[in-house]
């Protein structure tokens, strides 16, 4: 079965790099420990401040939080990823709501049916990117957290298909919402040398009650060479 590609669910990192137990996403929020980012709030450029959003890309590894605010370097009007025939690469778009905007319906999906175009025609399907929306569930806290250790909090917990995340409201302070965009490079022989595809991402929502959008330049980079399979013996973890 093909595992990463499923249409279900998937348990975020997060479960095993946070450990303990998760609330159902449907239960009543009992949280008694809040994440605040006390960082500046950033300051809208050019376009951001007509469709009240900042688009931003952490890696994979940083936990966000919905109070999380973008730091400078992470701002995006592009995407690149690079990758062997055969692997999976992910990168995460992050959609940070201006303070005052009520942001609803926000998605995040591949513009267009073919995902991706390389040289001489040739494309990644768009069923080999897959998008999922970051839910959130309240966590209960462990001693190795330090501050967040006595309590409920909520955290980053599911990668979900088809999931649309909850609204940004206007005066709320947790104004991340995140993504997660995985591209699948087909099985087959290596191109004889490096070969670029390009597509784009759209994002999209309801702010103020007006539709606005944009949109992101993905590129990927296929390697020419593959990488030899993991022992059947050998696993990984965190």
């Amino acid at each position: 079965m093909d595992l990463p590609f499923c249409k279900r669910a998937v348990i975020f990192f997060l479960t095993g790099m946070l450990g303990g137990s998760s609330l159902p996403a449907d239960q009543g929020s009992d949280a008694t420990i809040t994440y605040e980012d006390t960082s500046t709030p950033p300051t809208a450029i050019g376009a951001e401040g007509t469709r009240g959003f900042i688009l931003y890309s952490p890696p994979t590894t940083r936990v966000l939080f919905p109070a999380v605010k973008p730091k400078g370097k992470e701002r995006v009007s592009a995407l690149a990823l690079a990758a062997c025939p055969g692997e999976y690469r992910t990168v995460v778009v992050a959609v940070y709501g201006l303070a005052g905007r009520r942001i609803r319906n926000l998605r995040v999906e591949m513009d267009g049916d073919l995902a991706l175009t390389g040289p001489g025609g040739a494309t990644i399907p768009a069923s080999q990117v897959r998008i999922r929306a970051v839910q959130t569930r309240e966590h209960l806290g462990e001693i190795r957290w330090g501050p967040f250790q006595d309590g409920h909090i909520v955290v980053p917990k599911l990668l979900v298909d088809d999931y649309v995340p909850p609204d940004i409201d206007a005066p709320s302070l947790e104004r991340t919402r995140s993504f997660w965009l995985t591209v699948h490079v087909p099985d087959g022989p290596p191109p004889a040398e490096e070969d670029e595809y390009t597509g784009n991402v759209k994002v999209s929502a309801r702010v103020d009650g007006a539709p606005q959008s944009a949109t992101l330049r993905l590129s990927l980079t296929v390697h020419p060479f593959t990488l030899d399979p993991l022992p059947g013996d050998k696993a990984f973890g965190m």
